[in-house]
C-alpha cells in the first residue's frame, strides 16, 4: 500500500479553501531504535491549525507551505523498535495528516479502554475536554447557581462546556449558527437556552440575560453582543477567537468599554499551563462519560482525501461536535 500525506499547498487569500491543500505521496524510512510505526485511525481537525495554516506560529511552531499537517491522532502501532510498545497496541501523540509515519515510542501515550470508540480520546476524553474543564473549573471559576453563556455550542469544547456546566447546577444559555444547532443544544445536550447568531433577532435575544460566566470560543462579533449580557464582575474564560483567523476581516468592537466600566475578568489560556489539573479533569470527565453525563458528536470525514475538506467545512461552522478524519487503516 502507498503511503499518503496531507501538506499545506499554499497560503489562503482569505478563507481557508480546499485547494490550499493537496495529498502527496511520501516514503517512509526504516524504523530506528526507539521508534515505532503508527497507523492513525482518527485525525483530530482543530480551529487553531488555521493559525499556522495563515502563517502564523502556535507555541513557537510553524508551517510551511509543502509541510505535512500535524495535530492529535488516535492509532495503532503497526512496527516498533522500542520494547514499551507492541504491535497492535492503540496510541495517542502528535503526527503528521499521514496515513502511517514512523515516531518515537516516547512521544507517545498508550491507550489501554475504549478501542472500538478511539475518537472519545480526542474529544471528551481528549485535548478538548480538558480544555473544556480546566477553562470552566479553574479558569471561569463557576458556581452552582450561575449563569453560562456559551458560543460555538455545538462545538467539540462548547458542547462539553455546556454540558460540564449543567451537571456543576448551573443554568446554561448556548449560542449557535441555525435553527438545527439550537434545536440540537436545548435538545440532545440539555442547554436550558440557545441563541441563533444568524437571526435578526439575535442582538434582541440576549437583552434580559445576567450571566455571571461567559465561555467564549468565536470572539469577533459574538464577543461583543454578549458584553452586555454579562454581570458586574463577571468572568469570560477566553477560549479560541475563530473569528480571528482571518485578519482581513477584523471586527471592530463596540463594547469593550464594558470591560473596564463592569469589571468584568477577561482571561485567555492555554489548556498546557493548567498540566496540574489535567489528571483530576479526565476523572471528572471519565466519570461524566460513564455516567451517561456527558455525550459528545463527532463529523467524520473519511480517508486522507476528504482531510481537507472536513477543516474547511469546520472553520465555516458546518461541523457538529468533534471534527475528526476517519482512516481505519484505508488508503488515502
Amino acid at each position: 500500500m502507498a503511503d499518503a500525506r496531507v501538506i499545506l499547498q499554499r497560503r489562503p487569500e482569505g478563507q481557508v479553501g480546499i485547494a490550499d491543500f493537496a495529498v502527496v505521496p511520501v516514503e517512509i524510512a526504516p524504523l530506528a531504535a526507539g521508534e515505532a510505526l503508527v497507523a492513525p485511525a482518527r485525525i483530530s481537525l482543530d480551529p487553531y491549525l488555521a493559525i499556522q495554516v495563515y502563517g502564523r506560529p502556535v507555541r513557537g511552531v510553524t508551517l510551511e507551505p509543502g509541510e505535512a499537517m500535524r495535530s492529535r491522532m488516535v492509532g495503532t502501532v503497526v512496527e516498533s523498535r522500542d520494547p514499551s510498545l507492541a504491535p497492535g497496541d492503540m496510541v495517542r501523540g502528535v503526527g503528521p495528516w499521514q496515513s502511517r509515519f514512523a515516531i518515537p515510542a516516547a512521544q507517545l501515550e498508550r491507550l489501554d479502554t475504549l478501542r472500538d470508540r478511539p475518537e472519545l480520546h480526542l474529544s471528551a476524553l481528549g485535548t478538548s475536554g480538558i480544555t473544556a474543564w480546566v477553562g470552566l473549573h479553574r479558569v471561569a471559576r463557576i458556581a452552582p447557581g450561575e449563569t453560562l453563556i456559551v458560543s460555538g455550542a455545538t462545538g467539540t469544547i462548547g458542547s462539553i462546556v455546556g454540558q460540564l456546566g449543567r451537571r456543576h447546577g448551573c443554568d446554561v444559555i448556548g449560542i449557535a449558527g441555525g435553527a438545527e444547532k439550537c434545536a440540537h443544544a436545548t435538545g440532545a445536550l440539555g442547554f436550558e437556552r440557545c441563541l441563533d447568531h444568524r437571526s435578526e433577532s439575535f442582538g434582541e435575544s440576549l437583552c434580559g440575560i445576567e450571566a455571571q460566566v461567559h465561555f467564549e470560543n468565536v470572539g469577533g462579533a459574538l464577543l461583543d453582543a454578549v458584553l452586555p449580557a454579562i454581570t458586574e464582575h463577571g468572568r469570560i474564560a477566553l477560549c479560541g477567537m475563530v473569528a480571528h483567523y482571518d485578519t482581513s476581516r477584523a471586527h471592530s468592537f463596540r463594547n469593550l468599554h464594558l470591560l473596564l466600566e463592569k469589571v468584568i475578568e477577561l482571561r485567555p489560556y492555554r489548556v498546557s499551563e493548567h498540566a496540574a489539573s489535567h489528571a483530576e479533569a479526565l476523572r471528572d470527565l471519565t466519570a461524566a462519560v460513564e455516567a451517561g453525563e456527558l455525550t459528545c458528536d463527532h463529523t467524520f470525514a473519511d480517508g486522507l482525501d476528504a482531510a481537507a475538506a472536513g477543516f474547511v467545512s469546520m472553520l465555516q461552522g458546518k461541523a457538529l461536535g468533534k471534527s475528526i478524519v476517519r482512516l481505519d487503516g484505508r488508503e488515502a
